[in-house]
């Protein structure tokens, strides 16, 4: 007796590509409780995921 098998491999590559920002990011300075807008843009696979962080420093050199 003779048995054929079909035998079939699937191979997937996920596409990558690391996170770029396409526009470049401008520091802003602002008075507190003024107002901002900040904006990026970035592309990558997969798509990135965009977070913004808050950070208050206080410096007490005021000449600096």
């Amino acid at each position: 007796m003779i048995y054929f098998a079909d035998v079939a491999e699937v191979v997937v590559k996920r596409e990558e590509l690391a996170p770029q920002f396409t526009t470049k990011l401008e520091a802003r300075e602002v008075l507190a409780f003024q107002e901002v807008v900040l904006e990026c843009r970035v592309v990558g696979i997969p798509e990135p995921e965009i977070t913004w962080y808050q950070v208050s420093v206080y410096s007490s050199c005021l000449s600096c």
